[in-house]
């Protein structure tokens, strides 16, 4: 990173204004920056956004409000995600380091809190009357506008690939418009509501006007302005400002996405020059920091409530604390930390798809974690009837009272919400037929593997029971522990599962090992056995040739793994030449080319036993083991494991499926030089740029060409050996 006092504590004079700085550049390696804690600090605004959606999800009491509620909902959390997010991706690909940059952060998260502040309930901000809808707008222009201003700074100003950075700039300012737009409308109709004329009628668009007396909102709800006709519509007037403003979080996510994909389709050049790439280490990090966050929401429903000496009261609590922690686990536990194998390095579709599912899973947690506070507050109301309780916690603020039918529908659906947001999150890493579940349905055999289709069957019924589990109770404390055994059991599950494929890896592995040791022992003793009977075969041969008269073999197989070198055997070429001369004999001659023949077979045997030996040496083991550990069958990437002189060692699959052949044993033990053109002769390229990502020409099977990234590295453990990840183009580009 460019951050100041890296490495040295001392004292560090920062100028006003520095250009941003482009992070990562292509090829260069992943490496987590030094701790930001100005981005720590900043989060915590965003547990106050988590709050505040609370209340207002709370204050979704019927029917009527609950639809107002959700688009009130998606539209508040929609646009902080994005102020949040864009904040991110910025700080992961560039870096600034003056007083001009930190200002302008400190002015653009002012914006952010005061959208944040004016995050209530559905009461007040449906009132156009109310200032609460207008502020958010404005809060969220002025957090737009900058983010623009941002954009137009790197245009003109960002210091880097400036290829990448212009080309990449251009087309985040073409996206951001349409969104900035939609604020803007927003903005505008929110005065319009506001400054109208008080006894001008409110619009109602999608319900008829309902009799105060039919009308089943609850009083507490209803101000000198809201009457029957305000509270009684599905959508009304008032309720286009955040509407809109949910428009356009859903128009940002679909612009990002094709513009991205189409940005790197091969049509407008090298995606080197079309994207700005992200530190993904930086981004894995951040992404993690605000699921915690969220999680956070859920403890803090928990703890900031007043308390009651009541069973009902500690069983929610203590079961809801310890399921807060079990997602906790199953969220992290069980997804990369680091980027190699992570969706947000693998491919664009699967990053996308992971950024959204981040979101789905923030605003279950919300939903989800937000339910205990009503528990409790249902637990609290009735200990206070009892016991005539008058102490009140401020922080933990009124709230409205919601039907056990409305909170076991809210409970439900975001946990239900929750845990196939979490499922989902591991596919974008491995893709569903590679997954640990779906992917070893069945075994290496060919047969099912009951056992996994038993874990696959119970994580299903675990999810239809939590849809239902509504229905069948509203009880809080039986919801706590129904939700309680839910999350436990899928994070029991993923155990499971983890354990009983290592498990099974080990067997496997255990059994290759009893087999490899089982042919080294027959290989060893049928080489033994030869060296052993050429070696008497030929010393019988000598001694009978020496009983015959001018043959003379000088023969010496006294030691062992010792043959007859090059100079022995033209000595006995020479001997036998001057025997003939002198004395013919052709039983002679016949019994020498026999005892050549058998002492050239004892060398070959001789070195067999050698190479067979250095085979199954430990050292060897050891570097084979090495080897498999690299190439990974879940990879998308194409996975070569060659040694340095181009010998191709291992193959994962993907690179059999990339490169059309049939079977890994098509290219194992070939030249590398019929995949890689570029090193056609030389193969110690490979190594020349390791760490390094480059865009080289692949030779496929049918001889057609493609273009793919490569990257090579040595290989832990296995001496003179190399790894080179392969990924098509076709890949990255998404189409």
């Amino acid at each position: 990173g460019h951050f100041a006092g890296d490495g040295d504590h001392g004292e560090v004079s920062l100028p006003f204004y520095a250009p941003p700085v482009q992070r990562q550049r292509w090829g260069e390696d992943q490496v987590l920056p030094h701790v930001n804690w100005g981005d720590l600090f900043f989060d915590l605004f965003y547990v106050g956004m988590a709050y505040n959606l609370g209340v207002m999800l709370t204050s979704a009491v019927d029917d009527l409000t609950f639809l107002r509620g959700f688009i009130y909902f998606v539209a508040c959390f929609g646009t902080l995600w994005t102020s949040w997010e864009n904040i991110m991706f910025y700080e992961s690909r560039y870096t600034t380091v003056d007083y001009f940059h930190r200002m302008f952060e400190v002015v653009r998260f002012m914006f952010v809190s005061l959208a944040i502040v004016h995050v209530g309930s559905i009461e007040n901000m449906s009132d156009g009357k109310s200032s609460e809808t207008m502020v958010f707008c404005i809060a969220a222009l002025g957090e737009g506008l900058m983010y623009l201003g941002q954009r137009v700074e790197l245009l003109l100003r960002g210091q880097g690939d400036r290829d990448a950075i212009t080309n990449h700039t251009k087309r985040m300012i073409k996206y951001t418009i349409p969104t900035l737009l939609l604020y803007t409308a927003a903005l505008a109709v929110s005065i319009w509501l506001y400054t109208r004329p008080e006894d001008e009628p409110h619009g109602r668009l999608l319900a008829d006007p309902v009799d105060d007396k039919s009308s089943n909102y609850n009083s507490d709800y209803k101000s000198s302005n809201y009457n029957s006709d305000y509270g009684s519509s599905a959508w009304r007037i008032d309720d286009l400002p955040l509407t809109l403003m949910a428009v356009a979080w859903i128009q940002n996510i679909v612009c990002t996405y094709f513009l991205e994909l189409r940005a790197t389709n091969g049509k407008h050049g090298d995606v080197r020059t079309q994207l700005v790439p992200s530190n993904i280490d930086y981004v894995i990090h951040r992404y993690g920091e605000w699921c915690l966050l969220m999680i956070g929401e859920g403890i803090l429903s928990l703890v900031i409530v007043e308390t009651a000496e009541t069973a009902d009261y500690y069983i929610i609590t203590t079961f809801g604390t310890l399921t807060m922690i079990f997602i906790q686990i199953l969220k992290f536990e069980s997804e990369p930390s680091h980027a190699e194998g992570h969706a947000l390095w693998k491919d664009i579709r699967n990053g996308k798809f992971y950024s959204y599912l981040v979101q789905i899973l923030s605003m279950s947690l919300i939903v989800f974690g937000v339910m205990y506070k009503v528990f409790l507050k249902k637990v609290l109301k009735s200990y206070k009837a009892e016991t005539s309780y008058a102490a009140h916690r401020f922080l933990a603020g009124g709230g409205s009272y919601m039907s056990d039918e409305t909170s076991a529908a809210l409970f439900c659906g975001g946990l239900t919400a929750l845990l196939l947001s979490l499922e989902l999150m591991n596919l974008t890493h491995s893709g569903v037929m590679k997954s640990d579940l779906l992917g070893r349905i069945t075994k290496e055999s060919g047969d099912v593997d009951w056992t996994m289709v038993t874990v696959m069957i119970l994580k299903i019924c675990i999810v239809i029971f939590t849809v239902t589990l509504q229905y069948w109770t509203t009880d809080p404390d039986a919801m706590t522990l129904c939700g309680c055994a839910i999350v436990f059991a899928m994070a029991s599950t993923r155990v499971f599962v983890h354990y009983y494929l290592h498990k099974r890896s080990v067997l496997l592995q255990l059994t290759d090992n009893l087999t490899s040791t089982a042919k080294k022992a027959a290989e060893t003793l049928r080489t033994e056995n030869l060296t052993s009977t050429a070696k008497r075969a030929a010393e019988t041969l000598s001694s009978s040739a020496k009983t015959v008269p001018g043959a003379v073999l000088s023969l010496s197989l006294s030691e062992p793994k010792r043959s007859v070198g090059e100079n022995d055997a033209n000595k006995l070429n020479s001997t036998e030449k001057k025997d003939s001369e002198s004395k013919p004999s052709g039983k002679s001659s016949q019994q020498g080319a026999l005892a050549s023949s058998l002492a050239s077979l004892v060398k070959r045997a001789s070195d067999q036993a050698d190479s067979s030996q250095d085979l199954y040496s430990p050292a060897a083991h050891k570097q084979k083991e090495a080897i498999q550990r690299v190439v990974d069958d879940h990879s998308f990437d194409a996975i070569i494991a060659s040694n340095k002189a181009g010998t191709i060692l291992n193959v994962n699959k993907q690179a059999v499926k990339d490169f059309g052949y049939k079977s890994g044993s098509d290219l194992v033990g070939k030249k590398v030089t019929i995949l890689f053109q570029h090193i056609d002769g030389s193969p110690e390229k490979l190594t020349e740029n390791e760490g390094k990502q480059l865009v080289e020409t692949f030779t496929m099977e049918n001889g057609t060409s493609m273009k793919c990234i490569i990257a090579s590295k040595s290989i832990a453990g296995a001496q003179d050996c190399v790894v080179t990840y392969v990924r098509s183009l076709e890949t990255i580009q998404g189409l």
